[in-house]
């Protein structure tokens, strides 16, 4: 009677602790999703954003005597790995400029960011700029 008594004691502790331990596993690997340590997502990556033409940029100096540029604009990054969508947020003071730049944007190569391991559309601003120093 003693001896069933201690198997059945054996056992539940046996898998009591089997059910703590896969508890403590699995709220490790939620802890490495999170922390992005185990995770199929990705950000979106640019590969390739020229700058406007300095042509552009010294024509606008000439002009306004403007010696430094600044514009924001919105690009959509679509799943499919082409530019869909592009706006000025924030004009500069040169209207050649902020063409140049709308031009430029459309043609940025990037890789698109990623949400459980599938390509996402992402929309960011991007910022053109230069000066005279």
């Amino acid at each position: 009677m003693k001896s069933n008594l201690l198997k059945i004691i054996a056992s539940f502790t046996f898998v009591v602790l089997s059910v703590f331990a896969a508890n403590a596993q699995s709220n490790n690997n939620k802890n490495k999703v999170q922390n992005g340590e185990q995770t199929n997502d990705s950000p979106l990556k640019i590969i390739e954003k020229q700058p406007p033409s300095a042509k552009v940029f010294g024509d606008c100096f000439r002009q306004n005597g403007t010696a430094y540029i600044k514009i924001a604009v919105r690009v959509t990054f679509d799943k499919s790995g082409k530019i869909t969508a592009v706006e000025i947020v924030k004009e500069s003071d040169c209207s050649e400029f902020d063409e140049e730049s709308l031009r430029v944007a459309r043609r940025i190569k990037f890789k698109p960011a990623t949400k459980d391991g599938e390509p996402i559309t992402v929309t960011k601003t991007v910022v053109y700029e230069g000066g005279i120093r």
